[in-house]
């Protein structure tokens, strides 16, 4: 077996299903099995796959998992030579030459220092994704895009869009050093994937593949962005349906998680009471907001909630 496609699957039923249409139709003659854990989905995706996909090795969760546990469980049912990791909110182009599944499983095949692979992401306009081709995180990262009110002009100045976020070429394939490959479409070969443990499921949504990555290029490999696939993401399905609050928490959480991890106990330090400080300093501001827009009351509302449960993070 060439390649194991691993998915998953949680309340997005209709995106799952263009998602699996849009593989079937770009597999080409590619030896190729298609594994989809549903992390107990309320929605009839189940249903559906097993139905319209009798070919996808279905497995089906009695409750969320999260991504972490979800992915290692379906990478330990696949056999393929390299996996690929893919979020349901995936849609691969009609392929015009060579299917994008082809195309990838060459460029890793022809290269054996290429620990990770990831695709070009899309929106559906066709405009690059570059948020999710980020910096990897750093201290200076942490204080100017989440405890600063500076995110926003980042983005739109260009030295600090590079010198902050990302400065990926999206039209040239190239080995990254200081970018992170997103976990929306990582291929890698299974044998390192094994080596390395698979992912980490010390977090239970986020930067699970910041992490990974940290990890391959410790382990002597390199990660290799790879213009010449392409692939429309959607974005944010599942974490959507999230509240205010669990987004807070669990993307700070996580990214302390992070740092604990692969930096310093005094940088760890720091991270988690700046995270606390830029909640109970912001929660004042947005609830007198809410006064006239019940939005920023929930989230003055989640901000406080946060600086407590947090205090034991």
């Amino acid at each position: 077996m060439t390649l194991s496609i691993v998915i998953l699957s949680w309340n997005t039923k209709d995106l799952t299903r263009n998602c699996l249409r849009s593989i079937f139709d770009n597999v080409d003659d590619l030896e190729c099995e298609v594994i989809v854990v549903d992390n107990d989905s309320q929605d009839g995706s189940a249903e559906m796959i097993e139905k319209e996909f009798p070919q996808v090795k279905l497995i089906k969760n009695l409750e969320n998992i999260g991504f972490a546990r979800g992915n290692n469980q379906g990478f330990c049912e696949s056999r393929g030579e390299y996996v690929l990791f893919l979020n349901s909110d995936t849609i691969a182009p009609s392929p015009k030459e060579k299917s994008y599944l082809r195309k990838m499983v060459e460029a890793i095949k022809n290269d054996n220092k290429i620990g990770a692979l990831a695709p070009k992401l899309v929106y559906p306009d066709g405009e690059f994704q570059d948020e999710f081709f980020r910096k990897i995180p750093s201290l200076a990262q942490t204080f100017w895009l989440y405890l600063l009110p500076m995110s926003k002009l980042t983005y739109k100045i260009d030295f600090l869009r590079k010198r902050y976020l990302t400065d990926i070429n999206p039209e040239k394939s190239v080995f990254v050093s200081d970018i992170n490959l997103p976990g929306t479409a990582l291929l890698m070969p299974s044998k390192l994937c094994r080596d390395l443990g698979g992912w980490d499921e010390g977090t239970f949504y986020w930067l699970e593949d910041v992490d990974l990555c940290q990890r391959i290029k410790k382990a002597g490999y390199k990660l290799y962005y790879f213009a010449d696939a392409e692939i429309i993401h959607l974005g944010g399905a599942s974490s959507a349906m999230w509240d205010d609050f669990k987004k807070m928490y669990n993307f700070r959480k996580a990214y302390l998680y992070y740092f604990r991890k692969h930096k310093s106990a005094f940088q760890s330090f720091l991270v988690k009471w700046l995270f606390i400080l830029n909640a109970l300093t912001s929660a004042p501001f947005l609830l007198f907001f809410g006064i006239f827009k019940r939005r920023f009351w929930k989230k003055g509302i989640a901000a406080l909630k946060f600086s407590w449960r947090f205090l034991g993070a």
